[in-house]
């Protein structure tokens, strides 16, 4: 059986990006294995992750995850994060949530999303909060999770209000308040107060 994704990107998400991080319309293709299914989601990750400065290690590991060099990739990813690369931590917390060139582990995919978290990348935010109402990687916990949606959602994520949202259908609402004041605690404090 194939597998095809056709990966689309919207002009406005793109415009922003330096040309250096574009992705170019040829490279939009039709894709026909798991492999590159995966490594498909990861660029669409990576592309709607906010852009810092890029190191050469992270144009090199893109470019090694887009040739499907899935081990390589997380090896300049992690170089790049050693360069203080916040997107480079992010991809490898990807990288690790779905055990896609790197050992499968939500618990260190949590350690890297909460490393950048606290310093203000929404994405990793949003997928930490994630992490927190699963159960995966951490101790599972709404309070927690409804929390770090509320600090992306300060960040400008698009998807943590929708996220918070449905989690809090079933929670109490004193609980939901103490976890919206612990997140404006967090965000004035400029992550010192996250706990």
């Amino acid at each position: 059986m194939k597998y095809i994704i056709q990966l689309k990107h919207e002009e406005d998400r793109v415009s922003g990006m330096p040309q250096s991080s574009r992705i170019h319309p040829r490279m939009c293709r039709t894709l026909r294995t798991k492999t590159s299914i995966i490594a498909g989601c990861l660029l669409a990750a990576w592309s709607s992750a906010s852009v810092f400065a890029q190191s050469d290690s992270f144009d090199m590991a893109m470019k090694s995850l887009r040739e499907g060099h899935h081990t390589k990739a997380a090896t300049l990813f992690r170089k790049a994060a050693r360069d203080g690369n916040q997107d480079a931590f992010y991809m490898l917390g990807v990288m690790h949530q779905t055990g896609f060139g790197v050992k499968r582990s939500d618990r260190d995919a949590a350690i890297l999303f909460r490393h950048i978290a606290l310093k203000g990348h929404a994405r990793a935010q949003t997928k930490l909060g994630a992490l927190y109402a699963a159960g995966r990687g951490v101790k599972m916990s709404k309070m927690l999770a409804v929390m770090w949606y509320d600090v992306a959602a300060m960040n400008k994520s698009k998807e943590a209000p929708d996220l918070r949202a449905k989690l809090a259908i079933g929670m109490k609402p004193d609980v939901t308040q103490r976890a919206s004041e612990k997140a404006r605690d967090c965000f004035i404090s400029k992550y010192k107060n996250c706990d």
